[in-house]
């Protein structure tokens, strides 16, 4: 059965122009691996799939008109945060209007948050309220067969004969991630402008043992039962490693997706000395970069961890900072337990092994100050990273922080979707919009004094003003990605996380993507 899987990019995501309309993504990296994962087990159960990516400029109507009419899919599946739904809620409408026979289904945190959505969007056919990879297969078959879905679990299912939802419970996680194909990549070259493809990432782990009031994995983790946090073996890992250097001889560095490296220092230290066997069997060793998240425990062992990482050939790691005031991080972001001190004993560490840093930081949270940002500001700096990625705070609803937001009264009454994580949508007397605004735009100056020239530091100071308006911000994406002279001065404008072969590029100048 022919199966389509729709994605709905944000206006600063996509990168197509007239010359290349299809080329959205600007590299490996972009894609969505939810929907990876949802094709590849399509696939392995003996479906006909195809994406289709949309972003705002795209006319909804005459492009699903001629998805349809070309592929004549019987199942549409869907994806979407918060921000994302409305236009997803959209674009169901309008497949149901161009044909009311296709099976529409949808997924994502959103999905999994607020499953009782289904019961007001009338063109929707199937909701998924947990992990969907059994249970879209299960649904795909029985549409296949003509057949009203039914007892599922995992998924709110619209029966229209009796005008009722079907809300079936959800199956424990499944423990076995190595279980699970390796998603599909070669679906995805079409829509991505970076060519030849030299890096791609994988996905380690699902889930995470934290709870920060800013993210949303805590309370996915409540949805079912079981250990949601789970790790797929090394073995496994160096397996998909190897398929993806069959597929893309090119590949000079690999990004590795999870919450939290580093925690299990066993497990740390066995991942890193499988790499550093398979880089071994490598005429020319591949470059790694992990997103880390700093506890007590693991700065007490970071010499340990970072020396097996330097050995495996990391070059990057990724840290949430989020917040430079230890007393905020705690009593509101109930991030891990650790100090500024901690991170930037870390981030020494690293340095000294050649282990690049980037830090993830937030501004403009619900009852943040002006001092409190100062510290953010200060801590940053200290740990000298190689790049920063700052962006705004957005409610999303069904986070704890979003209903702090709430409680404290400071959600505009208007929030422009398009600009999340751009501008300020909350509206606090103590740090008010304006100063946001304008930290937001000095934070890299003032972060990276002494470190990037002056000049450079301007240029991403207006660089970031151009990122708060859509026009402009589409206008700075095609001339910097799209034009010789805009090419070349964005990369001297720019720092990346890896060096010139590059993995995953966070701009030390540039909004977090």
């Amino acid at each position: 059965m022919n199966i389509g899987l729709l994605y709905s990019l944000e206006e600063h995501e996509q990168m197509a122009t007239a010359a290349n309309p299809k080329e959205f993504l600007p590299d490996p990296l972009s894609i969505h691996f939810g929907l990876s994962f949802i094709a590849s087990a399509l696939k392995k159960a003996g479906h006909n799939v195809r994406f289709l990516l949309v972003a705002p400029h795209t006319d909804l109507s005459e492009e699903l008109t001629r998805f349809i009419g070309e592929f004549n899919p019987r199942m549409i599946g869907l994806t979407a945060v918060a921000t994302q739904y409305p236009i997803i809620s959209q674009i169901a409408e309008i497949v149901k209007k161009i044909d009311g026979s296709i099976y529409t289904v949808l997924g994502g945190v959103h999905a999994i948050l607020q499953p009782a959505l289904i019961e007001e969007d009338i063109f929707l056919d199937a909701l998924c309220a947990g992990e969907g990879e059994v249970a879209v297969v299960s649904l795909a078959d029985a549409v296949e067969k003509g057949v009203q879905p039914a007892n599922i679990p995992n998924l709110w299912i619209r029966n229209s004969a009796t005008n009722t939802i079907e809300k079936n419970g959800n199956d424990p996680f499944d423990p076995d991630l190595d279980a699970f194909p390796f998603i599909e990549r070669k679906m995805w070259d079409p829509w991505i402008a970076s060519k030849p493809i030299t890096r791609q990432h994988v996905l380690i782990a699902r889930g995470c043992p934290f709870k920060c009031t800013y993210c949303a994995n805590h309370i996915l983790a409540e949805t079912q039962e079981g250990k949601q946090l789970r790790f797929r073996s090394p073995e496994n890992v160096i397996a998909e490693l190897r398929q993806i250097r069959l597929d893309y001889p090119d590949v000079e560095s690999i990004y590795f997706e999870v919450e939290t490296f580093g925690g299990n220092k066993s497990f740390a230290t066995h991942f890193c000395k499988k790499l550093e066997e398979y880089n071994a069997s490598l005429q020319k060793p591949i470059r790694y970069g992990i997103n880390v998240a700093v506890t007590r425990n693991i700065s007490k062992n970071s010499p340990e961890i970072l020396d097996a990482m330097q050995r495996a050939n990391f070059d990057f790691v990724n840290i949430g900072l989020e917040s430079g005031s230890e007393k905020y991080r705690r009593d509101v972001l109930k991030r891990p337990e650790y100090t500024n001190e901690d991170l930037i004993y870390f981030s020494k560490m690293a340095r000294e092994r050649s282990i690049n840093v980037s830090l993830y930081v937030l501004i403009g949270l619900p009852g943040e100050t002006v001092e409190d940002f100062n510290q953010t500001v200060d801590c940053a700096k200290q740990c000298v990273p190689f790049a920063c990625s700052l962006s705004k705070f957005f409610p999303y609803p069904g986070t704890r922080l979003y209903d702090i937001a709430k409680e404290q009264n400071v959600i505009n009454a208007h929030v422009d979707t398009r600009l999340e994580r751009r501008i300020s949508v909350l509206n606090m007397k103590q740090f008010p919009a304006w100063r946001i605004n304008y930290e937001y735009l000095m934070f890299h100056f003032r972060v990276f004094q002494g470190q990037i020239p002056f000049f450079i530091r301007a240029t991403g100071v207006l660089r970031k003003l151009m990122g708060m308006y859509p026009l402009l911000n589409s206008l700075y994406m095609y001339f910097a990605h799209r034009t010789q002279i805009g090419l070349f001065l964005h990369r001297k404008s720019t720092r990346t996380q890896f060096t010139d072969a590059g993995a995953p590029i966070v701009p030390a100048l540039e909004f977090r993507p």
